[in-house]
């Protein structure tokens, strides 16, 4: 379906169709907030998860062009102020995002937003900077099944699962994935590892950026703002666990980063939001909190804990525009 919406779009933009839709967009306080992860070709650090790589250095280029030259890109700050009254946004006002803290973020894509004068907001899950060495959970899941020796193996629930070729792999993969995340949280890390602990042996997969790396990002212009501590889906934690997760999040960036430190943002792991989620993320003193939903915000917005974001998935060029 996206190969096939692409073909559509990527024709639409040949044709000038999507220019002529951009520039007839005069709408202000409309807010467009796309959401990335990796950036990076697929060949690049073949260890993790691929699926996270939301675009190449060459496709992210091409975008940060294209919003430099048709869009109004704003900072996180300027969303404070905007939400808050005290300004207003402008026409096709757009805000570039960032899960998760990977290192790509620093060497491929800061360097590309920065030439063109897009402000930064990444999302950091606070254990990750130091003290956790094993990495993400679902990098790790990916390379444990990639590399697995094994042709077959049983997992619970799912009885035996053939490990063949690499589709078949993936398949798994994603299978498992979708088992963890339906588990509350620490049932789920303890299944994980347990699975994990029959397919082979898994290296450190860690490649969050340090806090001294986040610093300098920080230093430079870039919002460093909450993922949760853990990188826990928050509607898998139980009340306690969720005040902790949201509250230590916070009180790490603002102690690691200081002055330096983002506005109160938080943006939800795996998108998981539910009206307890936003609730309590407001009592810890967060500001804003970005949900789960796909969309443009318009700006003040009535759900100021839930606001909505597009992400981009290795779109081409046409969809990329036609998503804006």
């Amino acid at each position: 379906m996206k190969r096939l919406a692409g073909r559509i779009f990527d024709f639409l933009d040949r044709v000038g169709f999507l220019t002529l839709c951009e520039l007839l967009e005069f709408r202000s306080q409309r807010l467009r907030i796309l959401i990335y992860h990796r950036i990076a070709d697929a060949d690049t650090d073949t260890a993790l998860e691929p699926g996270l790589i939301s675009a190449s250095p060459a496709e992210f280029a091409e975008q940060m062009y294209l919003l430099a030259s048709n869009y109004n890109p704003v900072s996180l700050n300027d969303l404070i102020d905007a939400q808050a009254g005290r300004s207003t946004l402008p026409s096709k006002a757009v805000l570039v995002t960032f899960d998760d803290g990977y290192e790509d973020f620093a060497e491929c894509a800061w360097p590309i937003m920065r030439e063109h004068n897009i402000p930064a907001t990444l999302f950091v899950p606070t254990a990750f900077p130091a003290g956790q060495p094993l990495g993400f959970w679902w990098d790790r899941l990916h390379y444990a099944l990639m590399q697995s020796p094994l042709n077959e193996v049983r997992i619970e629930p799912f009885g035996k699962l053939t490990l063949g070729d690499a589709a078949q792999r993936r398949s798994v993969y994603k299978q498992l994935r979708n088992r963890v995340k339906m588990l509350p949280h620490k049932d789920a890390m303890d299944w994980l590892e347990n699975t994990i602990n029959l397919l082979g042996e898994v290296p450190a997969l860690n490649r969050v950026l340090t806090w001294q790396a986040l610093q300098s990002l920080a230093e430079d212009g870039v919002s460093i703002c909450s993922h949760g501590e853990s990188h826990a889906l928050m509607t898998r934690l139980s009340t306690p666990e969720l005040e902790d997760d949201l509250q230590t999040s916070l009180h790490s960036i603002e102690h690691k980063l200081a002055h330096a430190a983002g506005p109160r943002v938080v943006a939800y792991p795996a998108n998981a939001f539910d009206e307890k989620v936003a609730s309590l993320a407001s009592r810890a003193g967060y500001l804003l909190g970005f949900g789960g939903q796909r969309g443009i915000n318009r700006i003040p917005s009535n759900h100021p804990m839930n606001l909505q974001r597009l992400p981009v998935l290795k779109y081409s060029r046409g969809l990329f525009r036609a998503q804006l």
